[in-house]
């Protein structure tokens, strides 16, 4: 822990901090699970932009997940969130594409291309879904843009989310039902979910 501490000299070592926030996140190898030290170290992780590290707590934070309801800070969420997807959307899905065509092409030119953070992506997600007064403003193409796009990286909380907003979760409800119709339409979907979605009532 005293790796992982904000104190060590010159900087906490974030490997350690990320596996120290895990232990407590999850009860891990005989730790007692405590979600406040688990955010603790998360937030050391985003703070000195380790971006799993900062995703997580940005997710906590959120949720309220391991503090008040005083604690919970969504700007502080979303400030982690920003870390962890670098270039916004356009640049998640830029770093996508160029991971997948460096692992389809025959030899390997040896590039590393980082991808952004799905804890992150999630979070851009429901930022999105929700929306944060004076921060982010509410809008259902976007969420599902960002959760498609995690989807096909493999985050199952993505793919969750995804598949509950295509079944009208957060849509009817909150009438932006229009919004996903434009959507489907400018994403050239198949014109049966087109029917679909323009016979749900609001």
């Amino acid at each position: 822990r005293m790796l992982a501490s904000r104190n060590h000299s010159p900087e906490p070592d974030l490997g350690a901090a990320f596996t120290i926030a895990n232990f407590y996140y999850l009860g891990l190898r005989g730790v007692k699970q405590q979600l406040g030290l688990a955010l603790k170290y998360y937030e050391i992780c985003g703070d000195y932009n380790h971006w799993e590290g900062g995703g997580q707590a940005g997710l906590m934070h959120f949720w309220g997940i391991g503090m008040s309801p005083e604690e919970r800070d969504l700007r502080k969420a979303y400030k982690y969130f920003q870390k962890g997807t670098p270039g916004g959307f356009e640049g998640c899905s830029n770093r996508a594409k160029r991971r997948k065509k460096a692992l389809n092409k025959k030899e390997n030119s040896g590039e590393e291309v980082s991808l952004c953070d799905k804890h992150s992506i999630n979070g851009m997600g429901l930022m999105n879904l929700f929306g944060v007064e004076g921060l982010v403003e509410r809008n259902v193409a976007k969420a599902r843009s960002w959760w498609e796009l995690c989807k096909d990286m493999g985050d199952s909380d993505c793919q969750y989310n995804y598949g509950m907003l295509r079944l009208g979760w957060m849509v009817t409800e909150l009438k932006d039902l229009k919004s996903v119709e434009r959507f489907a339409k400018d994403a050239k979907e198949p014109k049966s979910e087109e029917v679909f979605l323009s016979n749900v009532k609001t």
